[in-house]
């Protein structure tokens, strides 16, 4: 089925609209609408339009907008820094633990063993970001999502108790259930909210919430902390 017009956007608006004044209850009518319109991933025509209007509605950049950072008509946050990640993280070669990524980057370590021992489908010169490999994260999350989209199939209780961010020594269960802003929610309510709603993967969730918005909150569970 397929809807548009005023009638299909007007909830969805109020709905982000809604969920913008729970983490900032002091900011007032014209702070969020401000925040809606100029946060808006542009579409159509460039600027306001009669067909998409401001364009469509970005709960995220909405989001980092009110928190001081322009994410205006869609355009990436001034000053965003470019970070790799271990991928997967806590990745080792299939001798043991002891092979990871950290071993991997001393001395010649990745030019001399880099190709050989393969686990989990991966090399070190491709799992590691002392080798030249893991996966590079730029700033925020990708694939923002206008619906709910779950990226796993697992139990709600068996999924939320897997949630580590790739830090299982540090980002313990009592760091998850952490009050983390105005609204009440734990850290580990959005992760989960971050995945199912925009469909970001465990570590971007966890980049996102204790890299680049409260990482004075929820180090432990910094991905670039524990990566090695």
């Amino acid at each position: 089925a397929y809807s548009s017009g005023t009638s299909m956007s007007a909830p969805h608006v109020a709905g982000v609209a809604a969920l913008l004044w729970s983490h900032f209850p002091e900011k007032s009518v014209q702070n969020i609408r401000q925040a809606l319109e100029e946060s808006a991933q542009d579409l159509g025509k460039s600027g306001r339009d009669d067909i998409f209007g401001h364009g469509l509605v970005r709960a995220d950049s909405a989001y980092t907008f009110l928190l001081g950072g322009d994410n205006s008509n869609g355009n990436e946050v001034v000053d965003e820094v470019t970070k790799c990640f271990d991928d997967p993280i806590g990745w080792h070669d299939r001798e043991g633990t002891h092979y990871n990524c950290e071993w991997y980057g001393r001395e010649d370590n990745c030019k001399k063993y880099g190709e050989s021992f393969k686990n989990q489908e991966k090399t070190a010169n491709m799992a590691c970001c002392a080798c030249g490999g893991g996966s590079l994260y730029s700033g925020k999350p990708t694939n923002p999502a206008p619906s709910p989209s779950p990226s796993s199939s697992l139990p709600p209780d068996e999924e939320q108790s897997n949630v580590t961010c790739g830090c299982p020594n540090t980002c313990t269960s009592d760091v998850l259930a952490r009050k983390i802003g105005n609204h009440g929610l734990t850290l580990l309510d959005q992760i989960m909210w971050l995945r199912d709603v925009f469909d970001y993967t465990e570590i971007e969730a966890c980049i996102f919430m204790c890299v680049d918005l409260f990482s004075n909150l929820c180090g432990e569970c910094d991905p670039s902390r524990c990566s090695a």
